[in-house]
């Protein structure tokens, strides 16, 4: 995949969410990475959505962002994002953080996305488009 801009291009003011994915070995570059600790870090004290799915939760814990906070991960990873409250649903929000347990929670992860980012209603009718229902 060839991105459009780096990480080092990222301005914190013009994002409205910052979104880690999963896979365990993309989630240990993240978190080896300090420009995506600087990101993240600066998205949460700007008081925008930081998101993170399967095993990335633990990216976040890593950088302290899951302090006392409600989130979810990979089942096998629950540990690792200590000291989070761990809630074992398929999607967990805290405040402007969302996170989500794997591949098969994908779909209700990028419909909550979604409905952060453009409202439920949105949110909504995306879902019953693709024939997914979405409260």
């Amino acid at each position: 995949i060839v991105p459009d801009v780096s990480v080092d291009e990222l301005n914190p003011d013009e994002l409205d969410m910052v979104i880690l994915p999963g896979g365990a070995g993309g989630v240990e570059k993240l978190k080896q990475d300090p420009r995506v600790e600087r990101l993240v870090k600066a998205m949460e004290e700007k008081g925008k959505y930081i998101s993170a799915i399967c095993a990335a939760p633990t990216a976040l814990a890593k950088f302290g962002i899951l302090e006392g906070k409600k989130a979810t991960v990979y089942p096998t990873l629950v540990e690792e994002i200590k000291p989070a409250v761990f809630v074992d649903m398929p999607v967990v929000e805290d405040e402007r953080v969302i996170t989500s347990q794997g591949p098969g929670t994908a779909l209700e992860f990028g419909l909550k996305l979604l409905e952060k980012l453009e409202g439920k209603e949105k949110a909504r009718e995306v879902a019953k488009r693709m024939l997914v229902k979405y409260d």
